[in-house]
């Protein structure tokens, strides 16, 4: 019920207004004679796709609905023909295709602890992308947008973060050594890796506060949409959140290593 509640909310407030920055396909049903031929799965997705395109859900590319549909079915262990629920297919499809694009490709990996300690810069290029181009969480002016934003990971679970407002600004963070100052204030971010690729955000200050992120590092250097993300880099899809446990990825990180 807090997963409908939520998903009515985020559609009638994308409703109001729309974002002014292009990002994704939904899936096809290809040539007009092919469209009878389209399983109740396949309607099933292309439905959820109508509803989420954008806000929950992307897809890059003219991608046929039949591809999805036999994705999904391999994420879920089936094949065509046997009865899944749409429940299952729901979070398949929120696993595979979160926005701005699926983590599932060859150049991704999931990250280990090792690998995301350090000083990590979240670039002014990559913002536009943090929610889907429809998403009610798209800032609606320049002076809620976020330049950049910066984030350390220490040992001992020590995670500092500063965010640099405005989509004009000029962003000061350049190196590591920035984050300096932040780090001689009392601590009340925490963060743990349990396995490689899922990131666990606590907070002192907030009871029951969680955050869960996946976590992929870059093997090799590719360009979506307008980012180039090269190899070292990591990305991160927010899956889960106080009030959120229905795996659907609500925000998006670039993150570039500074010196």
């Amino acid at each position: 019920m807090r997963r409908l509640l939520l998903l009515v909310a985020l559609l009638a407030t994308a409703a109001a207004g729309q974002a002014a920055l292009a990002q994704t396909d939904a899936p096809k049903e290809g040539k007009a004679a092919e469209k009878a031929s389209v399983s109740p799965i396949g309607k099933f997705i292309l439905d959820t796709f109508k509803a989420q395109n954008n806000i929950t859900l992307c897809s890059l590319g003219n991608v046929p609905v039949t591809a999805v549909e036999e994705r999904v079915l391999r994420e879920l262990g089936a094949k065509t023909g046997d009865s899944v629920t749409q429940d299952a297919i729901e979070k398949a499809l929120w696993k595979l295709f979160p926005c701005p694009f699926s983590p599932y490709r060859p150049e991704l990996i999931p990250a280990s602890a090792k690998d995301l300690q350090g000083a990590w810069l979240y670039p002014h290029e990559s913002q536009p992308y943090r929610y889907g181009s429809q998403s009610p969480l798209q800032p609606k002016t320049a002076a809620e947008a976020v330049a950049c934003e910066v984030f350390g990971f220490y040992p001992g679970g020590e995670l500092r973060t500063g965010k640099i407002p405005g989509a004009n600004s000029k962003c000061p963070i350049q190196m590591a050594s920035d984050l300096d100052p932040a780090r001689k204030r009392p601590r009340v971010q925490v963060w743990s890796m349990p396995v490689d690729g899922k990131l666990k955000v606590t907070r002192t200050d907030q009871q029951d506060y969680s955050e869960e992120w996946d976590v992929f590092q870059v093997t090799r250097g590719f360009d979506a949409l307008n980012m180039e993300i090269k190899a070292g880099d990591l990305v991160a899809f927010k899956r889960r959140e106080k009030g959120l446990d229905a795996n659907v990825s609500t925000e998006f990180l670039h993150l570039q290593r500074l010196p």
